[in-house]
């Protein structure tokens, strides 16, 4: 039996044996960061607004690849990452949002379950109780996990939420 999972649409570009992972380590950890620059949070930024929209579009950063949309009434949140720590490394900067500023979560959208696109801690954490929309072959690792609202989609896949006509293109990490 086949079993689906992600794959990067150009298979070469990713790390595929632990010594690859050494090197990209090794290499990582030599590069010095300028940590002098920091995004800025809104000084109008308003959680209860945030928490009580059910009719304005928003897109809310909260950091890395884990932003808030809304839209229609529906609250989704993409690769959903509150941890302090991702892999080895500390987390540089706190999310945008606090957890408890979130609104409920109609439903959330996974691209891949990297590490840092992906934390169960956070996802169960989440307020609501939101349908997962996951590429094929996540699905059966989160309903491991205690998840069971899950839709796993292909490559260019799609799903219909409240009204929202939801795609997924291919990823590439």
């Amino acid at each position: 039996m086949n079993r689906k999972r992600y794959t990067n649409m150009d298979p070469a570009a990713g790390l595929s044996t632990f010594s690859d992972l050494r090197k990209w380590r090794k290499e990582r950890s030599g590069k010095v960061k300028d940590l002098s620059f920091v995004v800025k949070t809104s000084p109008d930024k308003d959680p209860g607004y945030l928490k009580a929209n059910r009719s304005e579009t928003t897109i809310t950063w909260i950091g890395h690849s884990t932003f808030l949309l809304q839209k229609n009434g529906i609250n989704l949140v993409t690769d959903p990452v509150w941890a302090s720590r991702m892999g080895f490394d500390k987390r540089l900067a706190e999310p945008g949002l606090k957890l408890g500023e979130l609104p409920p979560v109609d439903a959330v959208l996974l691209s891949h379950g990297h590490y840092d696109h992906l934390h169960i801690g956070s996802l169960r954490a989440l307020p609501g109780k939101p349908k997962l929309l996951v590429p094929e072959g996540l699905g059966k690792t989160l309903r491991r996990k205690g998840f069971d609202d899950i839709q796993e989609l292909s490559w260019w896949g799609s799903h219909e939420l409240g009204g929202l006509r939801l795609h997924f293109v291919p990823a590439q990490h």
